[in-house]
Protein backbone atom coordinates (compact mmCIF):
# COMPACT_ATOMS: atom_id res chain seq x y z
CA UNK A 1 0.00 0.00 0.00
CA UNK A 2 2.76 2.48 1.03
CA UNK A 3 4.87 1.62 -2.00
CA UNK A 4 1.91 2.21 -4.33
CA UNK A 5 1.12 5.51 -2.63
CA UNK A 6 4.72 6.68 -2.87
CA UNK A 7 4.83 5.88 -6.56
CA UNK A 8 1.56 7.75 -7.13
CA UNK A 9 2.82 10.80 -5.25
CA UNK A 10 6.10 10.76 -7.15
CA UNK A 11 4.24 10.65 -10.45
CA UNK A 12 2.00 13.49 -9.33
CA UNK A 13 5.00 15.59 -8.30
CA UNK A 14 6.67 15.03 -11.68
CA UNK A 15 3.45 16.02 -13.44
CA UNK A 16 3.07 19.21 -11.41
CA UNK A 17 6.71 20.19 -11.87
CA UNK A 18 6.32 19.78 -15.61
CA UNK A 19 3.02 21.64 -15.65
CA UNK A 20 3.71 24.69 -13.53
CA UNK A 21 6.56 26.24 -15.57
CA UNK A 22 4.54 25.78 -18.75
CA UNK A 23 1.51 27.54 -17.27
CA UNK A 24 3.60 30.40 -15.89
CA UNK A 25 5.56 30.97 -19.08
CA UNK A 26 2.39 30.78 -21.16
CA UNK A 27 0.46 33.49 -19.29
CA UNK A 28 -0.24 36.70 -21.19
CA UNK A 29 -2.11 39.92 -20.53
CA UNK A 30 -5.89 39.48 -20.60
CA UNK A 31 -8.20 40.64 -23.35
CA UNK A 32 -10.26 43.80 -22.89
CA UNK A 33 -13.36 44.03 -20.69
CA UNK A 34 -16.58 43.84 -22.71
CA UNK A 35 -20.06 45.39 -22.79
CA UNK A 36 -19.11 48.57 -20.94
CA UNK A 37 -22.02 50.92 -20.17
CA UNK A 38 -22.35 54.22 -18.31
CA UNK A 39 -25.52 55.74 -16.84
CA UNK A 40 -25.99 59.13 -15.18
CA UNK A 41 -28.05 58.37 -12.07
CA UNK A 42 -28.04 61.90 -10.64
CA UNK A 43 -26.86 65.39 -11.57
CA UNK A 44 -23.42 64.60 -10.11
CA UNK A 45 -22.98 60.80 -10.44
CA UNK A 46 -22.37 58.29 -13.23
CA UNK A 47 -22.28 54.52 -12.69
CA UNK A 48 -20.12 52.40 -15.03
CA UNK A 49 -20.59 48.65 -15.62
CA UNK A 50 -18.72 46.09 -17.71
CA UNK A 51 -18.25 42.34 -18.16
CA UNK A 52 -15.11 40.32 -17.56
CA UNK A 53 -12.86 39.71 -20.58
CA UNK A 54 -13.39 36.52 -22.56
CA UNK A 55 -9.68 35.66 -22.19
CA UNK A 56 -7.90 36.09 -18.85
CA UNK A 57 -4.50 35.34 -20.42
CA UNK A 58 -4.19 32.08 -18.45
CA UNK A 59 -3.84 34.09 -15.24
CA UNK A 60 -6.71 35.16 -12.95
CA UNK A 61 -8.03 38.73 -13.29
CA UNK A 62 -6.91 40.66 -10.20
CA UNK A 63 -8.62 43.99 -10.88
CA UNK A 64 -9.60 46.69 -13.33
CA UNK A 65 -8.24 50.14 -14.16
CA UNK A 66 -10.89 52.79 -14.87
CA UNK A 67 -9.92 55.88 -16.89
CA UNK A 68 -11.96 59.01 -17.57
CA UNK A 69 -11.83 62.21 -19.59
CA UNK A 70 -14.20 65.16 -19.45
CA UNK A 71 -15.28 66.91 -22.60
CA UNK A 72 -12.47 66.84 -25.17
CA UNK A 73 -9.74 66.55 -22.54
CA UNK A 74 -7.23 63.73 -22.13
CA UNK A 75 -7.62 60.53 -20.14
CA UNK A 76 -6.53 60.16 -16.53
CA UNK A 77 -6.80 57.21 -14.16
CA UNK A 78 -10.00 57.46 -12.14
CA UNK A 79 -9.32 54.47 -9.93
CA UNK A 80 -8.88 50.71 -9.60
CA UNK A 81 -11.45 48.15 -8.51
CA UNK A 82 -11.85 44.39 -8.20
CA UNK A 83 -15.55 44.67 -9.11
CA UNK A 84 -17.11 45.05 -12.57
CA UNK A 85 -18.77 48.31 -11.60
CA UNK A 86 -17.58 51.76 -10.57
CA UNK A 87 -19.41 54.86 -9.29
CA UNK A 88 -17.99 58.23 -10.34
CA UNK A 89 -19.26 60.96 -8.01
CA UNK A 90 -18.81 64.70 -7.54
CA UNK A 91 -19.28 65.44 -11.23
CA UNK A 92 -20.11 68.73 -12.93
CA UNK A 93 -23.70 68.85 -14.14
CA UNK A 94 -23.95 69.19 -17.92
CA UNK A 95 -20.40 67.99 -18.62
CA UNK A 96 -19.84 64.92 -20.80
CA UNK A 97 -17.63 62.19 -19.31
CA UNK A 98 -16.03 59.40 -21.34
CA UNK A 99 -14.72 56.17 -19.82
CA UNK A 100 -12.63 53.15 -20.72
CA UNK A 101 -11.65 50.15 -18.59
CA UNK A 102 -8.65 47.79 -18.67
CA UNK A 103 -8.32 44.35 -17.09
CA UNK A 104 -5.30 43.42 -14.95
CA UNK A 105 -3.69 40.05 -14.23
CA UNK A 106 -0.29 38.97 -12.91
CA UNK A 107 1.33 39.61 -16.30
CA UNK A 108 0.06 43.12 -16.91
CA UNK A 109 -2.77 45.34 -18.10
CA UNK A 110 -4.98 44.71 -21.12
CA UNK A 111 -5.77 46.99 -23.99
CA UNK A 112 -8.59 49.28 -22.88
CA UNK A 113 -12.23 48.55 -23.61
CA UNK A 114 -14.27 50.53 -26.07
CA UNK A 115 -15.20 54.02 -24.89
CA UNK A 116 -18.57 54.93 -23.41
CA UNK A 117 -19.93 58.38 -22.52
CA UNK A 118 -22.62 59.85 -20.29
CA UNK A 119 -23.66 63.36 -19.25
CA UNK A 120 -25.19 64.06 -15.83
CA UNK A 121 -28.00 66.62 -16.00
CA UNK A 122 -30.35 68.19 -13.46
CA UNK A 123 -32.96 65.64 -14.50
CA UNK A 124 -30.66 62.61 -14.45
CA UNK A 125 -31.92 59.69 -12.45
CA UNK A 126 -31.56 55.96 -12.43
CA UNK A 127 -34.31 53.82 -13.86
CA UNK A 128 -35.85 50.44 -13.36
CA UNK A 129 -33.89 47.56 -14.88
CA UNK A 130 -34.95 45.73 -18.00
CA UNK A 131 -36.61 42.34 -17.83
CA UNK A 132 -34.65 39.05 -17.96
CA UNK A 133 -34.36 37.49 -21.41
CA UNK A 134 -34.26 34.01 -22.95
CA UNK A 135 -36.11 32.28 -20.11
CA UNK A 136 -36.14 28.50 -20.53
CA UNK A 137 -37.29 25.71 -18.26
CA UNK A 138 -36.89 21.93 -18.07
CA UNK A 139 -38.44 19.11 -16.09
CA UNK A 140 -35.35 17.78 -14.33
CA UNK A 141 -37.36 15.02 -12.61
CA UNK A 142 -41.02 14.09 -12.03
CA UNK A 143 -41.13 16.66 -9.21
CA UNK A 144 -38.53 19.26 -10.21
CA UNK A 145 -38.30 22.12 -12.72
CA UNK A 146 -35.07 23.97 -13.47
CA UNK A 147 -35.14 27.49 -14.93
CA UNK A 148 -32.44 29.35 -16.87
CA UNK A 149 -32.39 32.94 -18.16
CA UNK A 150 -30.10 35.78 -19.19
CA UNK A 151 -29.61 39.04 -17.31
CA UNK A 152 -31.15 42.12 -18.94
CA UNK A 153 -28.95 44.27 -21.16
CA UNK A 154 -30.17 47.38 -19.30
CA UNK A 155 -29.72 47.52 -15.53
CA UNK A 156 -30.98 51.12 -15.20
CA UNK A 157 -27.66 52.28 -13.80
CA UNK A 158 -27.68 50.10 -10.69
CA UNK A 159 -26.19 46.64 -9.96
CA UNK A 160 -28.50 43.65 -10.26
CA UNK A 161 -29.06 42.21 -6.77
CA UNK A 162 -31.47 39.36 -7.51
CA UNK A 163 -34.59 38.15 -9.31
CA UNK A 164 -38.24 37.73 -8.35
CA UNK A 165 -39.83 34.52 -9.66
CA UNK A 166 -43.57 33.90 -10.03
CA UNK A 167 -45.42 30.78 -11.14
CA UNK A 168 -48.89 29.43 -11.71
CA UNK A 169 -50.20 25.88 -11.79
CA UNK A 170 -52.42 24.77 -14.68
CA UNK A 171 -54.96 27.59 -15.32
CA UNK A 172 -54.52 29.21 -11.89
CA UNK A 173 -53.27 32.71 -11.12
CA UNK A 174 -49.66 33.72 -10.55
CA UNK A 175 -48.20 33.44 -7.09
CA UNK A 176 -44.75 34.34 -5.80
CA UNK A 177 -42.20 31.53 -5.77
CA UNK A 178 -39.45 33.71 -4.30
CA UNK A 179 -39.52 37.47 -3.71
CA UNK A 180 -35.78 37.93 -4.22
CA UNK A 181 -33.17 35.30 -5.03
CA UNK A 182 -30.58 37.71 -3.56
CA UNK A 183 -28.12 36.43 -6.15
CA UNK A 184 -26.97 37.33 -9.64
CA UNK A 185 -27.20 33.64 -10.59
CA UNK A 186 -29.45 33.12 -13.60
CA UNK A 187 -30.69 29.65 -12.76
CA UNK A 188 -33.20 28.39 -10.20
CA UNK A 189 -34.76 25.03 -9.31
CA UNK A 190 -38.37 24.57 -8.15
CA UNK A 191 -38.78 21.38 -6.13
CA UNK A 192 -41.65 19.26 -4.77
CA UNK A 193 -43.89 19.72 -7.80
CA UNK A 194 -46.99 17.69 -8.63
CA UNK A 195 -46.22 15.24 -11.43
CA UNK A 196 -48.16 15.90 -14.67
CA UNK A 197 -49.30 19.38 -13.56
CA UNK A 198 -48.48 22.31 -15.85
CA UNK A 199 -46.27 25.02 -14.33
CA UNK A 200 -45.82 28.43 -15.95
CA UNK A 201 -43.05 30.79 -14.82
CA UNK A 202 -42.04 34.43 -15.29
CA UNK A 203 -39.16 36.40 -13.76
CA UNK A 204 -38.47 40.04 -12.80
CA UNK A 205 -35.08 41.76 -12.39
CA UNK A 206 -34.23 43.45 -9.07
CA UNK A 207 -31.66 46.22 -8.51
CA UNK A 208 -31.08 48.61 -5.62
CA UNK A 209 -33.25 51.07 -7.56
CA UNK A 210 -36.25 48.77 -7.89
CA UNK A 211 -37.87 45.83 -9.71
CA UNK A 212 -38.41 45.67 -13.46
CA UNK A 213 -41.88 46.90 -14.39
CA UNK A 214 -42.48 44.00 -16.76
CA UNK A 215 -41.57 40.34 -16.38
CA UNK A 216 -39.71 38.07 -18.74
CA UNK A 217 -41.57 36.03 -21.29
CA UNK A 218 -43.34 32.99 -19.86
CA UNK A 219 -42.03 29.44 -19.96
CA UNK A 220 -44.07 26.28 -19.39
CA UNK A 221 -42.76 23.14 -17.69
CA UNK A 222 -44.71 19.92 -17.17
CA UNK A 223 -42.91 17.34 -15.03
CA UNK A 224 -43.92 13.80 -15.91
CA UNK A 225 -43.22 10.40 -14.44
CA UNK A 226 -40.71 9.86 -17.23
CA UNK A 227 -39.00 13.25 -16.76
CA UNK A 228 -35.26 13.07 -16.31
CA UNK A 229 -32.37 15.38 -16.79
CA UNK A 230 -31.08 15.61 -20.37
CA UNK A 231 -27.71 16.13 -21.97
CA UNK A 232 -26.55 19.75 -21.84
CA UNK A 233 -26.35 22.12 -24.76
CA UNK A 234 -23.09 22.77 -26.56
CA UNK A 235 -20.52 25.17 -25.07
CA UNK A 236 -20.49 28.57 -26.80
CA UNK A 237 -18.02 31.30 -27.77
CA UNK A 238 -15.06 28.94 -28.24
CA UNK A 239 -11.84 30.84 -28.92
CA UNK A 240 -8.17 29.87 -29.02
CA UNK A 241 -4.93 31.71 -28.45
CA UNK A 242 -1.42 30.54 -29.38
CA UNK A 243 0.55 31.62 -26.31
CA UNK A 244 3.89 30.03 -27.21
CA UNK A 245 5.47 28.12 -30.12
CA UNK A 246 4.21 24.88 -28.54
CA UNK A 247 1.03 25.79 -26.64
CA UNK A 248 -2.54 26.85 -27.44
CA UNK A 249 -4.97 28.01 -24.74
CA UNK A 250 -8.72 27.49 -25.20
CA UNK A 251 -11.57 29.56 -23.75
CA UNK A 252 -15.32 29.03 -23.93
CA UNK A 253 -18.61 29.87 -22.24
CA UNK A 254 -20.85 27.39 -20.47
CA UNK A 255 -23.96 26.29 -22.40
CA UNK A 256 -27.19 28.21 -21.80
CA UNK A 257 -28.94 24.88 -21.11
CA UNK A 258 -27.35 22.39 -18.73
CA UNK A 259 -30.16 19.89 -19.19
CA UNK A 260 -31.38 20.41 -15.66
CA UNK A 261 -28.19 19.19 -13.98
CA UNK A 262 -24.98 21.05 -13.01
CA UNK A 263 -22.11 20.97 -15.51
CA UNK A 264 -19.40 18.63 -14.18
CA UNK A 265 -16.79 18.99 -16.90
CA UNK A 266 -15.98 19.29 -20.58
CA UNK A 267 -14.75 16.86 -23.22
CA UNK A 268 -12.20 18.34 -25.63
CA UNK A 269 -11.39 16.96 -29.07
CA UNK A 270 -8.81 18.21 -31.54
CA UNK A 271 -7.44 17.54 -34.98
CA UNK A 272 -4.17 18.52 -36.65
CA UNK A 273 -4.37 19.96 -40.14
CA UNK A 274 -6.97 18.10 -42.18
CA UNK A 275 -6.78 14.97 -40.01
CA UNK A 276 -9.56 13.41 -37.98
CA UNK A 277 -10.59 14.36 -34.45
CA UNK A 278 -9.02 12.69 -31.43
CA UNK A 279 -9.95 13.08 -27.76
CA UNK A 280 -7.64 15.47 -25.89
CA UNK A 281 -9.36 15.01 -22.53
CA UNK A 282 -12.65 13.45 -21.44
CA UNK A 283 -13.14 15.68 -18.39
Amino acid sequence: MNKTLNVALACLSIFLLALIPSEISAATIPSSPTDITATAISSTQINIFWNTPSNDGASPITGYKVEVKSGTGSYSVLGNTVDTTYSHTGLTTGTSYTYKVSAINSVGTSVASTEVSATPTSSSTGSLPGKPTNLTGYAASPIKATLFWNAPTNNGGYPITGYKIEYRVNSGTYTELISNTASTSTTYSHNNLVTNSVYTYRIYTITTFGTSSTPSSEVVVQPKSSSTTTVPGAPTNLTSSAVSPTQVNLFWSAPANNGGSPITGYKIEYKSGSGTYSTLTTT
